[in-house]
């Protein structure tokens, strides 16, 4: 995340991204007769669009994002449990780090199965083809418009895929940040007991009778009542968070989720009126995988803050609230 972008890299996306884009739809204008190209065209277009979504968004929602970013400053997961004990599955708080790690390894993947893509539709052609099916006003099987194209189409193609991996990471990372700290908040809650902790009863089992009648019951709800009042701190800041993580995500999850089930439809039609060609059904399937995957992220992990958030009831049933006075009880139910 940068908190500027350069002026060379916004030039860049603007040809690499927004005048593809717009040549990939030419191509399709021209070419609506045959509608194995024009599907050709439309399954790449759908990823074009979605970045550029994502690349307008970073742009002018950029402090937005910055002050959701600083909301994360309070938060800390370090420490927490990686394993649930009751289903031994991941906790979120153990996904924070791991999502950086695999964002990488399938950043490498997409750019071999590109690359590679690349070379054989060079190899199979004894025409001088393009990245990909594009028109512009100007010849580009001549030299050196054709490297310059195919070098600008290469860089757009290669901005887009990391523009995904980019965007669904930062917005996996900050639910999982929202996750660990409701996975936190649960645990506090579960851990208000109605007596004192024994770490703070080894250093006085020999103590005599003044100090042990320092631990009344009225201390002791004093005390809970503090661990509540921290809790509810904690709460109210993770609410906090998750409000503006929704206020600002929401026009793109929105916009990328119908663009990535409108690609999704358009590629399989594409499958449909292909050829056959091994070479086109292969970039068929990477392209349909990559849009399963991406809406598959967003549905998990949006899942899992909903699921979190609402087994905070859950644990503030599960604390040790009864026989403890009615003040606490009512804090403890609102």
């Amino acid at each position: 995340f940068q908190t500027k972008e350069s002026k060379f890299v916004f030039a860049l996306s603007v040809i690499s991204f927004y005048m593809n884009f717009v040549a990939v739809l030419m191509d399709t204008c021209m070419n609506i007769q045959n509608i194995e190209r024009a599907m050709e065209d439309v399954r790449l277009a759908f990823p074009i669009a979605s970045g550029i979504c994502i690349h307008l968004f970073m742009r002018l929602r950029r402090e937005a994002v910055e002050r959701l970013l600083l909301l994360t400053e309070p938060f800390t997961w370090e420490g927490m449990p990686t394993r649930d004990p009751n289903t031994g599955y991941l906790t979120m708080a153990a996904w924070i780090p791991r999502i950086n790690t695999y964002a990488q390894k399938i950043a490498v993947l997409l750019f071999v199965l590109h690359c590679i893509y690349v070379i054989f539709r060079f190899l199979s052609s004894e025409d001088r083809l393009l990245q990909f099916n594009s028109w512009y006003p100007f010849e580009t099987s001549t030299t050196p418009q054709y490297e310059l194209v195919n070098a600008t189409q290469f860089v757009g193609s290669i901005m887009c895929f990391f523009s995904f991996i980019a965007f669904i990471s930062l917005y996996a990372t900050l639910v999982c940040i929202a996750c660990s700290q409701l996975e936190k908040l649960r645990a506090n809650l579960v851990d208000i007991k109605q007596r004192q902790n024994t770490s703070e009863q080894d250093s006085g089992a020999e103590s005599d009778q003044k100090e042990e009648e320092l631990h009344t019951s009225q201390d002791v709800f004093r005390h809970m009542q503090e661990q509540l009042n921290d809790c509810i701190r904690h709460h109210q800041n993770t609410l906090e968070f998750m409000r503006a993580l929704e206020a600002t995500l929401n026009p793109i999850l929105l916009a990328h989720f119908l663009l990535l089930e409108g690609g999704m439809c358009f590629t399989a039609f594409s499958a449909v009126t292909t050829s056959g060609l091994v070479l086109q059904l292969g970039q068929i399937l990477v392209v349909y995988v990559a849009f399963v995957i991406q809406l598959y992220t967003y549905g998990w992990f949006g899942t899992e803050l909903t699921r979190q958030a609402e087994s905070v009831c859950d644990a503030a049933w599960g604390s040790d609230w009864v026989g403890t006075p009615g003040s606490f009880q009512k804090c403890l139910s609102f």
